[in-house]
């Protein structure tokens, strides 16, 4: 799974359990802007190790080049205290049901100190995301026109019913 996926995965998770979150990738400006509850991952290092072995892709195809394990560091801002340490607990439990323990490691979090903050309270983890380089890029494709098989079409093929129209 790409880092984008595992990212995107652990914040559907977060989202089931705090429905009303909203959520940044970046260091831009422009995800500054919004109200808790949030959840920001900001990214901080990449650190290329040896290839592994057996490769976790997704396809299982691929060989992996290296290892590259990003670092973030991931704010999670409530509106308050309770709030924050809220979804900062939220966010432990997305990570370990949506990516697993084998793909994530938690370092120390800290508080936001000071006028950091002028709404509510934000608690930051540091989180280390394993990820691989695959030895060849990702084929994006683009469908552009579909045509529909209709030469084994059967009367009844393709109609919804709804309990209204059932006699």
């Amino acid at each position: 799974m790409t880092l984008s996926a595992t990212i995107a995965a652990v914040d559907a998770a977060v989202l089931a359990e705090v429905p009303t979150c909203t959520f940044g990738v970046g260091w831009r400006v422009a995800d500054d802007q919004g109200s808790p509850p949030r959840v920001r991952w900001l990214p901080l290092a990449d650190e290329p190790g040896a290839a592994p072995k057996l490769s976790p892709l997704a396809t299982g195809l691929q060989r992996a080049l290296c290892a590259m394990p990003t670092t973030f560091d991931v704010e999670c801002w409530g509106e308050d205290f309770e709030a924050a340490a809220s979804l900062r607990d939220a966010l432990v439990r997305a990570l370990h049901s949506a990516a697993g323990p084998s793909v994530y490691a938690i370092g120390a979090g800290r508080w936001a100190q000071g006028d950091a903050l002028t709404l509510g309270e934000s608690t930051t983890l540091r989180v280390t995301l394993r990820a691989y380089v695959p030895e060849t890029a990702p084929t994006v494709a683009t469908v552009t026109t579909v045509t529909p098989n209709t030469s084994d079409a059967a009367d009844g093929d393709g109609e919804v019913l709804v309990p209204s129209d059932t006699p």
